[in-house]
């Protein structure tokens, strides 16, 4: 799909049962609108490794490589506020070869021999259907990430928003990973240092990868494995002043403050910007029924967008500058949202809200659950409705009719619910909410 198109869902190509459905050397690469790998309903995919009559001495190498060039790509959308939603790409997913050692493959999309910069990969659903719900068969990180950059400013990688103010919600991914369950297991993942979102990371001294707002399900840790220590601090060395890099949420933080420690970024990197997101559980159920001692919480990654804010910023209510505090209410977030919450760490050469900036993102903080605390008390007649966030279900209300004798009663059966109506008795009566 051409950029500013008047048709654009017209414009979108079908392409399926091909090696290497796109595959493009050079510069200014524009990969916008298409099925890849995906059926034209755009909830069923195509995986040649899965399929018996493919044949055997054809190698799949996933759906998109790019090659010898690579400056000013973009797959997807481009945040230019035209046409945004259609630009997604829509692309199927691709297994390993511990699944099919033939054609089977490690990544989705590749780039190879490149030293490019502005690369843009964004507002894309990878291995989940168009409605943004159905799964396909996945089991590869969606991007090799190697760029090979040589240059001050080359290697500017995008994967995802950038936060400009203009469609940044359409310009997450959507990635599934490791699906269905009983063909990618717990027990059959790969050893710790083989769990990687992406394949590589860049080490040179200026390549960037920027990665904010997507949303991930059941994908290995981000960026990288916290195995391969020695590239990871190799990476994060061009922007931080100090060895540890990654963020942490304060047992303080409560629904309405965010609270916490960010490493300190150097001179080069002079703004920080932390974001805020629902943990995907699946990836921290699956990842904690590998076992791994090196990954304790699973696989930790950010399921829903929350909301960005700067540390050191006129809002940051704590001048140290690695800590950080912000008055979060204005979020209002709903009670039914889930409450374990993670956080990354943007450092950026410029200001927030800078299309495309020079910025790389860390890893996820360690899930932190917000203490359950109940949020509003409604009488209704003879009945009292409560209402609350925080904790984990399921949840048990819990009543009695004095606090100086006696103990706390259960109110009904346990519920995953945020809200209950309870009936009020006696003359006098407390009430509390208990999480799991």
């Amino acid at each position: 799909m051409r950029a500013g198109a008047t048709n654009a869902p017209s414009q979108f190509n079908v392409i399926v049962a091909s090696a290497i459905p796109i595959e493009i050397e050079g510069n200014n690469t524009r990969i916008s609108g298409n099925f890849l790998g995906v059926k034209p309903d755009g909830v069923h995919d195509y995986n040649p490794a899965l399929d018996p009559a493919w044949p055997q001495d054809v190698q799949f190498e996933g759906n998109v490589e790019i090659g010898l060039g690579g400056d000013n790509t973009v797959i997807g959308t481009d945040g230019d506020g035209v046409n945004d939603e259609n630009e997604r790409n829509i692309i199927g997913g691709a297994v390993p070869r511990s699944i099919n050692q033939t054609v089977g493959y490690y990544h989705n999309i590749e780039f190879y021999h490149v030293i490019g910069t502005n690369i843009v990969i964004a507002g894309n659903y990878i291995g989940v259907g168009i409605d943004g719900a159905t799964r396909f068969t996945n089991g590869v990180p969606a991007f090799n990430g190697e760029t090979d950059a040589i240059n001050y400013d080359q290697g500017i990688i995008r994967f995802g928003s950038d936060f400009d103010g203009v469609s940044d919600a359409v310009e997450a991914n959507v990635i599934h990973d490791n699906y269905p369950p009983d063909l990618f297991p717990a027990s059959d993942f790969p050893s710790v240092s083989d769990l990687n979102f992406f394949d590589r990371l860049p080490v040179n001294a200026t390549t960037t990868i920027s990665m904010r707002g997507n949303v991930l399900v059941n994908n290995f840790p981000a960026p990288m494995s916290p195995a391969l220590e020695d590239k990871l601090t190799a990476y994060y060395a061009k922007a931080l002043a100090e060895t540890n890099r990654v963020p942490t949420l304060s047992t303080n933080t409560t629904r309405k403050r965010l609270i916490g420690s960010v490493p300190i970024a150097n001179a080069d990197y002079p703004t920080t910007m932390i974001d805020l997101y629902v943990a995907d559980p699946v990836g921290i159920t699956n990842g904690q029924a590998a076992m791994d001692p090196e990954l304790p919480n699973g696989f930790v990654q950010g399921e829903t967008y929350l909301g960005s804010f700067v540390s050191g910023s006129a809002s940051d209510l704590n001048p140290s500058p690695s800590e950080f505090e912000f008055d979060i209410s204005h979020l209002s977030i709903p009670a039914n949202t889930p409450a374990i919450w993670v956080i990354t760490a943007t450092y950026s050469k410029e200001p927030p809200g800078t299309h495309n900036s020079r910025s790389l993102t860390s890893p996820f903080s360690d899930p932190y659950t917000v203490p359950l605390a109940v949020t509003s008390i409604n009488r209704n007649g003879s009945n009292l409705t409560l209402t609350w966030y925080g904790g984990r279900p399921p949840y048990q209300v819990q009543t009695r009719p004095n606090l100086i004798s006696g103990g706390w009663g259960n109110v009904g059966t346990p519920t995953g619910a945020t809200t209950t109506s309870v009936p009020m008795t006696g003359t006098a009566g407390f009430y509390r909410v208990q999480g799991q």
